[in-house]
């Protein structure tokens, strides 16, 4: 939320599960970046990525591992991708970085 904020850019989140759309609903609503942010209830398997810029992604290994060919078949050349955590399989990072608690964050870019 801070990039948005402080940036000015635009998010939409993808989220599965309804109890962390209404979590963050809340986050963003508190934090005032409602107005260029939006959390939607959905499949991030089932979403059209082709118009991403940036995709960034929080999930489990094989979740990566999963979603790694659609990326590759939707994404355009240039979109950057940060995974948290988990590498996505057959890509090679561009960078690495260890996030505040210690865990390697995993920037990519097609």
């Amino acid at each position: 939320m801070r990039i948005v904020k402080d940036y000015s850019g635009e998010a939409t989140g993808v989220e599965i599960d309804p109890g962390r759309v209404i979590i963050s609903w809340i986050r963003l609503l508190l934090s005032g970046a409602y107005k260029n942010a939006k959390v939607t209830w959905g499949n991030m398997y089932e979403e059209d990525l082709s118009e991403a810029d940036s995709v960034i992604l929080f999930l489990s290994g094989p979740a990566n591992a999963k979603l790694s060919p659609k990326l590759k078949r939707e994404l355009k050349p240039g979109t950057n991708i940060a995974s948290y955590y988990h590498k996505l399989p057959d890509w090679e990072p561009v960078e690495t970085e260890t996030s505040q608690d210690g865990y390697e964050i995993y920037l990519y870019r097609k």
